[in-house]
């Protein structure tokens, strides 16, 4: 026997007796898991499953009611040697069956101990439910014969037929809104007004309705394909932040030979969301604007893709990527097991704890519980504390007791736990100093890379990229484009024809002018010999044509825009405007010269306060979506009086900027001459004040003019917990006023 597996254990005697045996009404499924056969166990009265390798199955298959665990533990040992589980480890594995109710044992007083593990099991639900904040659960009814009767309707739907209908499906959505997310896009800021939330909710409701159905319905067609498995015993509402969806308990799919039933259960109702969400994008793209129906299945659209997308594959949390997740990588339970097994790298080598059993896990799943453990915790630390603080923002006194709860729960609770674990549990009595000393030297160290060890700090602020010589060029006539210089063409010299338009309307006035003229004149000529007083009337018509000729002709000449300046035309949409009509006014590009360039970057009150308190006199510059383009900058100027006007309509939150825009305040018409004397100012009214920085770009190379960027100023050093400290008192400060 290996060193770390001790063959004999001290509470043998207490069960080398008994005479135990499953209960009649357990159900044994074996399955095949990184190519080792593993079974599950499950009582069908109950929801208790346990997973078990071979060698215990070995054990547990002859556990009659007739031999004793001695008698059987020495046939294990004979017929599998070295791998016979040990003493031990049939020690455990009885408590865990005998704990589940999945193990029947003839004991005095046993009808008293199944009552006091019920009870026990009771107190663990409830438990559950006070530390599972984030999905309470309240069941309803049991669905499972009305899902078995109506099951043949949807069974062709899990074929490889109704796998073909499904894409055909998808891609007929994607292709109804093909050339339309810019649209759809924009239509999302309107998804959490006031005005669509209750719309919202009841689309969300509906959906993960559906959703849960999808699961329920694959659920019951695999058990019945398989013959076992496939119980829809529960279908209930989880409280979700508190708001109630429906939910179905699909926890037989574990009962499920085939791999590949398991993830089909797992992954079909978001395959039936965004059948919906197709057919949803579908009704958009053809109904009416303005009306109920369009509403709904922009919200469908949304909530059916993307979210469902976002929340439900991910794996780090409990939904349905973690159940797909477990099944792919064959590592089932990944999340207690990552758990359990980063506390047995903490129990063997920094508390070297002697005889631990060893871990279950196998080579080459070490490094996935490892990294899965670590993520995760982090990840639903962050996903709580996120909405926490958005429950908070909303409704402030129920958020703060909600973070209250949560960290008493989450942390107080397990901590406690610990803590009990380290001064009075027996396994680790003879290395309990050992133990307490590392953990304590473990806080020590963490206390100190946090609260003492400066760390960089950083502060960033958005902005808009403008030449600091540059002429907006503007069409000083209406007309339809005929010819443009392409974008980025360099201009040489100023008078350099940018856009040619064409009026036929103009043009024809302008003849039809002409033509006025030769007929005043010849009138004109004839008055000289009859009548000198109708002379000088005539002259005074003239007079008026030619100006009004005069001015027309002007207006055509002003259909060539030519270069104010010299320097690069910049028009990304100049293509696409001609053939077009442009009307006068209407803003065409810009002449910029490309080699000054700087950033007008916006910052909020308590940005701007840190920046003139410890910020640097230089920044890092980046384009924002291309991280590549980098350069460094210098404050040139900075704006210490708050203003309202942004320098550019991309800096408003509407187009993904960080500054709320004035919502008294109409957006400018695209295009339009803005009426400051400044027409570099092409921006709107912010909600609140901010402070402009001016930053010259070192090396412009590969930045435009009107491109976004992101400026990263350095701060002064400190340790991360007074950096979190002083970021959530600013937060508290500005969001709550306290």
């Amino acid at each position: 026997m290996a060193v770390d597996r001790p063959t004999f254990h001290e509470s043998w005697h207490r069960v080398g007796a008994l005479r135990p045996r499953l209960r009649p009404t357990v159900q044994v499924v074996r399955q095949v898991f990184r190519d080792r056969p593993w079974h599950v166990v499950q009582d069908s009265g109950g929801k208790d499953y346990f997973r078990m390798d071979a060698s215990a199955y070995a054990f547990v298959g002859l556990l009659d009611g007739r031999r004793t665990v001695d008698e059987c533990w020495q046939a294990c040992c004979e017929s599998l040697g070295d791998d016979a589980p040990t003493q031990g480890e049939i020690v455990a594995l009885l408590g865990q069956l005998y704990g589940s109710n999945l193990l029947a044992a003839e004991v005095e007083g046993e009808t008293d101990v199944l009552l006091r593990r019920q009870r026990r099991r009771s107190l663990r639900e409830l438990q559950g439910v006070l530390t599972n904040l984030l999905f309470l659960r309240l069941p309803l009814f049991n669905p499972d014969r009305f899902l078995e009767r109506s099951a043949w309707v949807f069974r062709p739907l899990l074929t490889p037929a109704g796998a073909v209908a499904w894409v055909a499906l998808a891609a007929a959505g994607v292709w109804a809104v093909a050339g339309r997310f810019g649209e759809l896009a924009a239509d999302a800021a309107t998804l959490l007004s006031a005005d669509n939330l209750g719309l919202l909710y009841l689309t969300f409701a509906v959906l993960k309705l559906v959703h849960e159905l999808g699961h329920g319905y694959a659920c019951k067609i695999m058990g019945l394909r398989e013959g076992r498995g496939g119980e829809v015993n529960t279908l209930g509402l989880m409280f979700l932040v508190l708001v109630p969806f429906p939910y179905v308990d699909v926890s037989s799919a574990w009962l499920l030979r085939e791999r590949r039933a398991r993830i089909l259960v797992a992954a079909m109702g978001m395959a039936w969301e965004i059948a919906i969400a197709a057919v949803a994008a579908i009704v958009w793209s053809r109904a009416n604007d303005g009306t109920v129906l369009k509403a709904v299945a922009h919200n469908a659209v949304w909530v059916a893709s993307v979210t469902t997308v976002i929340f439900n594959i991910n794996p780090l949390l409990r939904y349905d990527g973690y159940y797909m997740l477990c099944d792919m990588l064959g590592m089932p339970n990944l999340g207690r097991r990552s758990n359990e097994f980063v506390q047995h790298l903490v129990k063997k080598h920094a508390w070297a704890v002697p005889r631990l059993r060893p871990s279950s896990a196998s080579p080459g799943e070490e490094p996935w519980l490892a990294t899965y453990a670590v993520v995760s915790a982090v990840y639903r630390t962050i996903v709580f504390a996120g909405i926490a603080w958005f429950i908070a923002q909303q409704f402030f006194v129920i958020g703060v007791l909600f973070a209250l709860l949560g960290v008493a729960m989450w942390a107080g609770v397990p901590l406690w736990r610990f803590i009990s674990y380290l001064a009075a549990d027996p396994e680790i009595s003879r290395v309990r100093g050992r133990a307490v000393a590392t953990t304590l030297a473990f806080v020590a160290v963490l206390a100190g890379l946090l609260a003492a060890w400066p760390v960089p700090a950083h502060v960033r602020i958005e902005g808009i990229v403008e030449s600091k010589h540059a002429s907006t060029i503007f069409a000083a006539s209406a007309g339809f484009v005929t010819e443009a210089a392409p974008t980025l063409a360099r201009v040489d010299a100023p008078g350099a024809v940018l856009v040619r338009a064409r009026n036929e309307d103009l043009l024809a006035d302008v003849r039809l002018q002409e033509l006025e003229l030769q007929r005043l004149d010849a009138l004109r000529r004839a008055a000289l010999e009859r009548d000198s007083s109708l002379v000088q009337q005539t002259l005074a018509q003239i007079r008026a044509v030619e100006n009004r000729l005069a001015f027309s002709r002007d207006e055509v000449r002003r259909l060539e825009t030519a270069a104010p300046r010299s320097g690069i035309w910049i028009s990304p949409d100049i293509d696409r405007r001609v053939g077009s009509f442009v009307g006068k006014g209407e803003r065409l590009g810009v002449v910029a010269d490309l080699a000054s360039l700087r950033v007008r970057g916006i910052a909020t009150q308590p940005v701007a306060a840190r920046l003139l308190a410890e910020g640097s006199a230089t920044a890092s510059v980046r384009v924002k979506g291309r991280p590549q383009t980098e350069s460094v900058a210098t404050i040139e100027a900075i704006v210490p009086a708050g203003t309202t006007d942004l320098p550019s309509a991309s800096l408003a939150f509407e187009m993904g900027g960080p500054i709320q825009r004035n919502a008294d305040e109409g957006p400018r018409p695209s295009g339009s001459r803005p009426s400051a004397p400044d027409l570099r100012q092409q921006g709107e009214r912010a909600a609140e004040p901010h402070f402009e920085w001016r930053l010259s770009i070192d090396d412009p190379n590969g930045f435009l003019p009107g491109q976004r960027v992101i400026a990263r100023f350095r701060l002064a050093d400190a340790p991360l917990l007074v950096q979190g400290w002083q970021w959530f008192r600013r937060e508290l400060q500005a969001r709550f006023q306290v």
